[in-house]
């Protein structure tokens, strides 16, 4: 923290940057937002915040203390913010930071910001602000897998809710006052329940579309990352290293591990010094 406050008192008094000397000192986080990493007086305030971010990152999992995940997040966020082209590759990253805190539908955003950017959409202004985390999208166009991985487990959310809420409505079914009630009010109670915060009802139909783009996208990093999956299974070889950004929120997924070892078995091998 105190590295980055140095070095954001430094940036702020500059004035001689770009081969121009000014007289006063210029705002640089109006100027040139957006612009910070083409700068070099401002790389080693981008390389300090982001320092910041990532001691953050390991106290919050070290520790399990969620307020440090979302002071992490807004850190990288800002930087994405400042550096528009994210040299730094915190566009593989994020993601993962905000399933970390539950924001599922601001990652489908996100990802799709980025997925649109390298498609040719330079601001991605044609993407709305709150995407259906329940659509697909056709990744194969696009090459990144972080993006497939954070993906997937969107999917895998979105079916363990729906696994957990559907066992929740038949149990209450069987209950003395599910009984009681009769069946007009125990329909209105399983659609409460069946029903997302967007208002779209959770049926048989729609979690088998899920099913199909999870496979998709399994079947798309299997064929670029084989160790992936397995790598989730059968964590073992990985314990020398640091895990992959999506392992830990992946792992805390219900049923997401059962599901991947039916795909890869229940321990399989792998070469973790594979890219």
């Amino acid at each position: 923290m105190r590295k980055l406050q140095v070095e954001e008192a430094k940036m702020r008094a500059c004035r001689d940057f770009g081969f121009r000397v000014r007289e006063e000192p210029v705002d640089m986080f109006v100027a040139h937002t957006g612009h910070f990493w083409g700068i070099f007086e401002t790389r080693d305030y981008c390389r300090a915040r982001l320092g910041l971010a990532t001691d953050l990152s390991y106290l919050a999992h070290e520790y399990e203390v969620k307020p440090l995940l979302e002071k992490m997040l807004d850190h990288r966020l800002e930087l994405l913010r400042l550096i528009a082209s994210d040299d730094l590759g915190l566009r593989y990253t994020v993601p993962f930071d905000l399933l970390n805190v539950n924001r599922d539908a601001d990652c489908y955003t996100f990802i799709e910001h980025w997925v649109k950017k390298a498609n040719g959409s330079p601001k991605g202004q044609d993407v709305d602000r709150l995407k259906d985390v329940f659509e697909g999208a056709e990744y194969e166009k696009y090459s990144s897998l972080a993006f497939l991985a954070a993906m997937s487990q969107i999917k895998l959310r979105n079916i363990a809710q729906y696994e957990s809420e559907t066992k929740q409505a038949n149990k209450f079914a069987g209950t003395s006052s599910g009984k009681k009630i009769g069946p007009d009010a125990l329909e209105h109670v399983q659609h409460h329940l069946l029903t997302t915060a967007d208002g779209l009802k959770l049926t048989a139909e729609v979690i088998e579309e899920q099913e199909r783009h999870l496979n998709r996208y399994f079947r798309i990093m299997n064929e670029n990352i084989p160790t992936f999956l397995k790598a989730i299974v059968n964590p073992g070889p990985l314990m020398s290293m640091s895990p992959p950004d999506s392992w830990g929120t992946c792992t805390r997924i219900p049923g997401a591990h059962a599901r991947i070892e039916r795909l890869v078995g229940k321990k399989p091998t792998y070469d973790c010094s594979m890219d």
